[in-house]
């Protein structure tokens, strides 16, 4: 089920694509300590870097991570037009 699941890429709304990904892990009986080690492998390469960029230890729950992620990356989603 897991890897069928879309790489973020950075055009989607990432509020939503958080969403949908920890549908995805739920639906497979994972918990927050899954969600956090697989996000890497569903990121595409820039989101990858912006992970890997960020100084350890920087988050002490998967809510600060995922807040992190939204911040981040919520001007460069595609706005739907009208």
């Amino acid at each position: 089920m897991l890897e069928k699941l879309k790489k973020y890429d950075g055009k989607e709304n990432s509020k939503n694509w958080i969403t949908l990904y920890e549908i995805a892990v739920r639906s497979t009986v994972g918990d927050e300590h899954v969600m956090a080690n697989y996000f890497p492998v569903v990121l595409d390469q820039a989101s990858h870097q912006w992970l890997l960029g960020l100084p350890e230890d920087s988050f002490d729950s998967w809510e600060e991570l995922c807040q992190a992620f939204i911040d981040n990356f919520i001007a460069t989603c595609k706005q739907p037009r009208n």
